[in-house]
């Protein structure tokens, strides 16, 4: 069932107010803005997001994390609070906003939003899809809210849809709440697999033509998705012209680790790139999309199909030209990650 709204404690009047929610959180705290104070003590019980007070305080969400952006947060205000629970393995929020529209946040890490969602699902799904010249048969690792597959449905060529993610629970709140995200669950291509990703991936060899890992920041159970095994398991899992996409991190926030990834990657993968996505509700602005192409002459920036007329008029951030210049990064930003000069 859905988790009970605690009604705030008196205390002493303050503005705003940040309380934790849903227990030990992964990664983030999800925030509430009071004219009266009360103590995050009784919020981090698990019991939810509170009640608005009766003096027309307004409420907030914001997302915090001393380990990956300390010192930082991004705030949203609340219109109304949709869904909240915890599921069997992360806390599930689905919230109304009052300007970026409905936004789901996973373990208190802002998802998705209405407004900016299609940066991301755009870039992390067509980026690699246009590297292939007749992709057939895709996986999606994660990626349980659905706009991955959304966009990837737009591949008149793949005859197989396949969707590793191990929270059901997930798809299910967002078929429910995030429908402009999750149509393309009732496309007769879509094979939903409720498992672990790597272990999907490790028992098919040789078998995907695309994949494209959508998963969670690297705190907690999730710090497996950015470890060398499970980039190992992509490669393995790829036919041997394949291309894989993964979630690559924040430039201004991870470089060690982006650049760990890169150099381990490249002992396997002929090309291995990192494209700079912008959306504003991500921390600082900016993710990135790690590009593995497995395939012999096959180039991050050199999209192998130009963006067909009939989905050109649907994209909203994905282009040809787009794809080429996302691999341009700042002159610093390269010398950081790949060790070399900028031209």
């Amino acid at each position: 069932m859905e988790l009970p709204l605690p009604v705030p404690s008196a205390g002493s009047i303050t503005t705003y107010a940040a309380v934790g929610i849903g227990g030990a959180l992964v990664g983030g705290l999800v925030a509430v803005a009071y004219s009266r104070r009360f103590s995050s003590h009784d919020a981090a019980r698990g019991e939810g997001i509170s009640q608005l007070p009766s003096e027309g305080g307004r409420m907030w969400f914001s997302e915090v994390s001393e380990q990956m952006w300390p010192g930082q947060s991004m705030s949203l205000e609340i219109s109304q609070i949709l869904y909240h629970k915890r599921s069997k393995f992360q806390d599930v929020l689905v919230f109304d906003s009052t300007t970026w529209g409905r936004v789901l946040c996973l373990d208190g890490i802002i998802q998705t939003t209405d407004k900016d969602e299609f940066c991301y699902q755009e870039a992390m799904a067509h980026t690699p899809a246009f590297l292939h010249p007749n992709p057939k048969k895709v996986l999606v690792i994660g990626g349980g809210d659905g706009g991955i597959l959304r966009e990837l449905a737009k591949h008149a060529s793949i005859t197989e849809l396949h969707i590793c993610e191990i929270d059901g629970e997930v798809i299910e709140v967002s078929r429910r709440y995030m429908k402009q995200l999750s149509v393309a669950f009732d496309d007769p291509r879509v094979r939903i697999h409720l498992e672990d990703g790597a272990a999907f991936m490790k028992r098919h060899s040789s078998e995907f033509d695309i994949i494209v890992c959508d998963t969670s920041d690297p705190i907690g159970p999730a710090t497996t998705l950015f470890e060398n095994d499970f980039y190992d398991a992509i490669y393995n899992a790829l036919t041997p012209n394949g291309v894989a996409a993964t979630q690559g991190e924040c430039y201004h926030l991870s470089i060690p680790l982006i650049r760990r990834l890169i150099e381990h990657s490249r002992k396997h993968f002929t090309d291995v790139r990192y494209a700079d996505v912008r959306i504003p509700t991500y921390p600082c602005g900016q993710i990135g999309c790690l590009v593995l192409a497995k395939g012999k002459g096959v180039k991050a920036d050199e999209p192998v199909r130009t963006v067909p007329k009939e989905m050109a008029g649907k994209l909203k951030y994905y282009s040809t030209k787009l794809h080429r210049t996302q691999f341009t990064l700042p002159a610093q930003v390269h010398r950081d990650i790949y060790g070399t000069a900028i031209e």
